[in-house]
């Protein structure tokens, strides 16, 4: 039974190691992407002409676009919606 429960703790110790390595790979991983992000910030933001006191956050802007976009598609779905129905308003019943 000692046996046993020793063999569990040293494959859970092992596991546990593991998991910690690629932890630790990972926030390195990261910690390279998140450097690479914000080269590229810059670099976008000098190619656009900014303001190099002020820099651009691409990545929201492009968000940002994309939510207003996406406003903009459902407000004319809803006026599509509207016209569609006075059409048939008016198709069923005529205003004569």
């Amino acid at each position: 039974m000692v046996l046993i429960f020793c063999a569990q703790h040293q494959q859970l110790e092992r596991d546990l190691q593991q998991v910690m390595d690629e932890k630790e790979e990972l926030v390195t991983e990261r910690d390279v992407y998140r450097l690479k992000y914000d080269r590229l910030n810059k670099e976008l933001h000098y190619i656009l002409k900014g303001d190099e006191r002020r820099v651009l956050d691409v990545d929201a802007l492009i968000m940002e676009n994309r939510s207003r976009l996406f406003a903009y598609s459902s407000f004319l779905q809803v006026c599509l919606s509207v016209c569609l129905s006075v059409h048939r308003c008016l198709t069923v019943c005529p205003l004569d």
